[in-house]
């Protein structure tokens, strides 16, 4: 892993499918000013948090188990069915990121923060928000902003926004576009 700050705990977890008896994984990573420490069974939720790893207490502890990782599956089946799409299958480290994701929007909804996946460009001073699913293209979208508008055209970094009054001072204002 390459994370910054990262231990590996004694600890077993329970096993459970696609469980390989490794350690539990632990990080302190700061989101939106608040720092949470997760306990996950696989590298790769660690990997994506890596560019905010910080030091110091965590306010919220989030930990993640087998059976989160087999509710997150069982949904992911459900999305496919929904759309009358074949069941995919995905890695059990990317179905445990997106167990993490729903446990960090709880706490940091308790923070009255909101955890929102989506690219987010500003445009001449106005925030544009692109929300949709995976895979839909929200990126590409804002590459292609980029590339139309030139040095008009500024990413906001998830980095950038620690809450909607730190927005406003410096000077955006947003229209959500929703991809759906």
């Amino acid at each position: 892993c390459t994370c910054t700050r990262f231990q590996i705990n004694r600890s077993k977890p329970a096993a459970g499918r696609g469980f390989t008896g490794e350690s539990i994984l632990e990080g302190i990573y700061r989101f939106s000013g608040v720092n949470v420490r997760i306990r996950s069974l696989y590298r790769s939720v660690h990997s994506r948090c890596r560019d905010y790893a910080a030091e110091g207490e965590a306010r919220y502890d989030i930990v993640t188990t087998a059976e989160d990782i087999e509710a997150e599956r069982a949904r992911a089946v459900q999305d496919d069915l929904r759309e009358g799409a074949e069941p995919r299958q995905h890695p059990d480290g990317n179905l445990e990121s997106m167990a993490v994701y729903r446990k960090l929007a709880d706490c940091l909804s308790a923070e009255n923060r909101m955890l929102v996946h989506g690219s987010c460009i500003a445009v001449d001073g106005q925030g544009y928000l692109f929300v949709a699913k995976s895979g839909v293209g929200k990126s590409t979208h804002t590459r292609l902003w980029r590339e139309a508008f030139g040095e008009r055209a500024v990413m906001v970094e998830s980095r950038d926004i620690v809450t909607l009054p730190a927005v406003y001072r410096k000077g955006y204002r947003f229209k959500l576009c929703d991809g759906g």
